[in-house]
């Protein structure tokens, strides 16, 4: 592979981890519920949901 290639999938695997990471929180919520509780998305939060497994802040989701 050439450089510009191998960068353009490393970028595409960090953008996904990173969006991931990001919406993980708020995963099945609407927008309206997500302004609620958390304003804009703007940097790393917990879990959304009380009765599931702790998502720690930055961490990604097996989905």
């Amino acid at each position: 592979m050439t450089d510009a290639t191998d960068n353009t999938f490393l970028g595409a695997l960090l953008g996904m981890a990173i969006g991931d990471a990001l919406g993980a929180p708020v995963s099945g919520l609407d927008r309206a519920t997500i302004a609620e509780r958390f304003g804009a998305i703007d940097h790393y939060h917990g879990s959304a949901w009380p009765d599931a497994p702790e998502v720690h802040p930055g961490e990604f989701t097996d989905e």
